[in-house]
């Protein structure tokens, strides 16, 4: 039997059930935007999405990232026992914004070099703290879930065949990941 009466009456909210059931399944709560994988990026994530997870003090999770050397020339990385200086950009509005960075020991080992054509595989680990917590590091913007990219804040260009030579600094779009969605779980 049909919930919608024939009556004038009937009619009106049977059409009234039927827009709010319409405008509810074609409005969404999450606004965070979708990402289109960019190929040319010289740092590819392992997946196109992330998930961090609600802990105790903050949320964690971690990501995979690939440095594809597409370069003529060996790039080298900053080192200090495995780890690299980065930072995580979300895209606000229209302008690349730095929201996080991991906390990285003050020191520097043998740089981490890749030759032309080879790859190195960067294993991320992400923590923020909650706004609430004394513990770091933590994400500089409450809105964490959105669109964002990984810069490597230090990476060199060298002639492989002239180690001590001089060096350049990569540019921006040489240190820069494929963009990819960052949402946390509710805490």
């Amino acid at each position: 039997m049909s919930h919608c009466t024939p009556n004038w009456n009937g009619r009106a909210r049977c059409l009234a059930l039927t827009l709010a059931i319409a405008l509810a399944s074609s409005c969404s709560t999450d606004t965070v935007p979708t990402s289109t994988r960019d190929s040319a990026a010289h740092f590819q994530t392992d997946s196109s999405a992330y998930t961090l997870n609600a802990g105790v003090i903050g949320y964690d999770g971690s990501l995979v990232v690939t440095y594809i050397n597409g370069t003529t020339r060996a790039t080298s990385f900053e080192n200090c026992r495995g780890s690299t200086s980065f930072t995580f950009e979300k895209l606000v509005g229209t302008v690349w914004q730095s929201v996080w960075s991991p906390a990285v020991l003050l020191c520097y080992g043998p740089p981490i070099v890749v030759l032309p054509g080879r790859t190195h595989v960067f294993d991320i680990s992400v923590f923020g703290g909650y706004p609430d917590c004394n513990c770091g590091p933590r994400f500089s913007t409450p809105d964490i879930p959105g669109l964002y990219r990984i810069v490597w804040n230090v990476g060199y260009a060298t002639d492989p065949a002239n180690a001590g030579g001089a060096r350049d600094t990569l540019r921006l779009d040489q240190r820069v990941s494929n963009q990819f969605v960052l949402k946390v779980q509710s805490r």
